[in-house]
């Protein structure tokens, strides 16, 4: 179980996106984008959760919330992409 984040800082690492989106469950991987479709100067990642809460809470909480300076988007893996939005 995944979800999708865009908007991490550039130099963003696992321990420290670990520490954000554990808050929310058991994260039991972190892995990131190297083409990122935020461009350069943000980066994506998959964070796995052991369980279904977790994403449904990562959803809830942490879409939408700051990170030094950047806004993250946190989206269901497999989601269609929001209209408007550039990823």
């Amino acid at each position: 179980m995944r979800v999708l984040v865009h908007g991490l800082p550039p130099d963003a690492d696992e321990d420290e996106v670990r520490s954000v989106f554990k808050a929310e469950g058991f994260v039991t991987a972190v892995s990131f984008d190297i083409k990122s479709p935020t461009g350069p100067a943000a980066k994506s990642a998959e964070v796995s959760y052991s369980s279904k809460q977790g994403v449904e809470g990562a959803l809830k909480r942490l879409d939408g919330i700051g990170l030094r300076g950047n806004i993250l988007k946190v989206v269901r893996e497999g989601a269609a992409p929001t209209r408007g939005m550039p990823y």
